[in-house]
């Protein structure tokens, strides 16, 4: 008690003070004189501007999260249908392969892509088969849309596909409505050229161009692109022609590598 007591003397302005603010306190809230009371009412008004503040930063916060949870759920919404649109089109690009190899007599491996611009001097793609498959040097390339090269290093497991937008990629081809030939090389860009083609030729906007056949690596009918642009102004006996392939090379993602002696039977589309 002695103690107590000593700590209350000690304490005593500051219990002091606090009785008489809980008294003070008191007085105003109880007290009913009219300028208590609107002392009273100034501080209500106050208080409530301070809570309807809190309750403002409350909302804002509040709105924040929401914000951000809206926009993970979008985020997740968005890469689920990237997902199933790339899903989809797989499976599109896929029921054409199966198609196109019940189109054909030809015997032919499939093949993944499983790198793409491997070797340092040519422009090339890897895939996932080798010796080990039957695959040799010299092979056609192909995708049910035409043609994309030849192996040109094969390995064990997997194998090296010289593109046909390499420099020094050539193959002999002709116009499939009225069977003029040329060499089609690749120029410059996603540009392709058929050259020798005689200027007597008829050609036209709008031909397609598959292989001739007349290459020991190359069967006759493959499809290789479209005529997009002829002149004649060129220098010489030979038509200028132009042309766009039919097979996009930076999306190619399955291959097939004709293993087959015998002459195919493609089906253009």
């Amino acid at each position: 008690m002695v103690r107590i007591f000593k700590n209350v003397y000690i304490f005593k302005e500051y219990i002091t003070v606090f009785l008489a603010i809980v008294l003070s306190s008191f007085l105003l809230i109880t007290n009913e004189n009219e300028q208590i009371e609107s002392l009273q009412a100034k501080i209500i008004d106050f208080t409530g501007k301070i809570k309807q503040n809190f309750a403002w930063v409350k909302i804002v916060f509040n709105t924040i999260d929401e914000n951000r949870e809206l926009r993970e759920r979008v985020l997740y919404l968005t890469l689920e249908n990237t997902s199933l649109k790339d899903a989809d089109i797989e499976n599109q690009r896929l029921r054409k392969m199966i198609g196109f190899k019940k189109s054909g007599n030809l015997k032919y491996l499939s093949a993944v892509v499983i790198s793409k611009g491997f070797h340092q001097i040519i422009n090339s793609i890897q895939i996932n088969v080798g010796e080990n498959d039957g695959v040799k040097k010299n092979m056609p390339v192909i995708t049910e849309k035409g043609l994309v090269g030849k192996t040109y290093l094969v390995g064990k497991e997997s194998s090296l596909v010289q593109m046909m937008n390499d420099v020094n990629f050539g193959v002999s081809a002709r116009i499939l409505r009225t069977r003029a030939t040329g060499i089609v090389n690749w120029k410059t860009g996603d540009i392709f050229e058929m050259s020798n083609v005689p200027k007597s030729s008829d050609v036209a906007v709008g031909d397609t161009i598959i292989t001739s056949g007349y290459s020991q690596i190359y069967p006759p009918k493959i499809p290789v692109g479209v005529v997009s642009e002829v002149s004649d102004s060129i220098p010489g006996m030979s038509k200028k022609v132009v042309l766009k392939i039919f097979v996009d090379s930076p999306s190619i993602e399955e291959v097939f590598v004709i293993v087959s002696d015998r002459k195919p039977e493609f089906i253009l589309r």
